[in-house]
C-alpha cells in the first residue's frame, strides 16, 4: 500500500502482511533507504474507544542513541485502515536515559469509521 505525503510517495504496507516482514518504505521515492517492519499481526485492540478484532503494527523507525530517541509507528485495522500513528523525537536530558529536554510528539488517531 502506497501513500503520498507532502508530494512524496511511501510504501506504508506490503501484502500479505506477516510478522517480522520488512521492506524499504522509501522504495518509491529518492530518499535514503528506510526499513519498515511488521511487529504485530492479528492482534485485537482498541483506539479512542473503538474496538478492532484484527490489527497490525508497522514500525517505521526505532533509534535510541546516546542523546537522541526516535520512534515512529502506525497501526492498521482490518476494515478500517490506519487507526493510529505516532512519531516521537526527543533529546535526552544531560545524564538521563528516561527524561527529555526537548521533544516532538505527533499523533493521529481514528475518530470514527463505518463498514
Amino acid at each position: 500500500m502506497e501513500k503520498k505525503e507532502d508530494n512524496v510517495t511511501f510504501v506504508k504496507l506490503v501484502f500479505p502482511p506477516k510478522l517480522g516482514l520488512d521492506w524499504n518504505g522509501n522504495a518509491r521515492n529518492d530518499q535514503d533507504e528506510k526499513r519498515y517492519e511488521i511487529t504485530d499481526v492479528n492482534v485485537a485492540g482498541a483506539v479512542n474507544g473503538l474496538a478492532f478484532d484484527s490489527t497490525l503494527t508497522v514500525l517505521q523507525n526505532d533509534e535510541d542513541l546516546f542523546i537522541l530517541r526516535s520512534l515512529e509507528f502506525e497501526q492498521y485495522a482490518a476494515g478500517a485502515g490506519m487507526i493510529f500513528k505516532e512519531q516521537f523525537n526527543g533529546e535526552y536530558k544531560t545524564g538521563s536515559i528516561t527524561e527529555f529536554d526537548n521533544f516532538l510528539l505527533y499523533r493521529e488517531t481514528i475518530v470514527s469509521y463505518s463498514n
